[in-house]
């Protein structure tokens, strides 16, 4: 069997990278992993704040084969712990919502 282009990345199946650019300086300012578009977009506005980029940044699907250097690249399951962190805190009766 020959390795896909993904599993060589260490992608998770089906997921792709995509490329976050800061609306105001056009720099790459993140990659992130997810399924579709949709979910990249969700992963960066969970990220934006913590990344300090602008609200109308850009999500595209990164072209090449590896993401740009010294750019952050977030996997999907950094976001699956995110999602499963947030929902037990939603649990704990008085805990602070974010």
């Amino acid at each position: 069997m020959r390795p896909t282009k993904n599993s060589m990345l260490g992608l998770e199946p089906n997921c792709r990278y995509y490329v976050v650019t800061d609306g105001r300086t056009q720099q790459v300012v993140a990659v992130v992993e997810a399924v579709r578009e949709p979910e990249a977009r969700q992963f960066f506005a969970a990220l934006r704040h913590l990344l300090q980029a602008a609200p109308e940044s850009t999500v595209r699907v990164l072209e090449s084969a590896m993401p740009p250097n010294e750019v952050p690249v977030f996997r999907r399951h950094y976001l699956k712990a995110m999602q499963a962190n947030a929902k037990d805190e939603a649990r704990v009766s008085g805990a602070t919502r974010h």
